[in-house]
């Protein structure tokens, strides 16, 4: 499977290392420090590929920088990701 996947209010990733597991770029964001920490855990132990970044929610539009990988503006994204 190809493509990117957004997860908003991630919280400790499943949704999204689901989807990394299918094989899709994927971006979870949510806005409490632990819950990106249980985040970047999880798909360490796991050995897969997401990033996660602590952002609210209610607030991407207004930051589109923060998710431009995940919702198809690459010349905005960040090049690095956590694992």
């Amino acid at each position: 499977m190809q493509g990117r996947a957004l997860d908003v209010g991630c919280g400790s990733g499943e949704h999204a290392l689901m989807c990394a597991a299918l094989g899709l770029e994927v971006t979870g964001v949510d806005l409490a420090p632990i819950a990106i920490s249980r985040a970047q855990n999880n798909v360490r132990e796991r050995g897969l590929t997401a990033r996660f970044l602590r952002h609210d929610a209610l607030r991407l539009a207004a930051t589109s920088s923060c998710c431009a990988s995940a919702t198809g503006n690459p010349a905005k994204a960040s090049t690095g990701r956590a694992a």
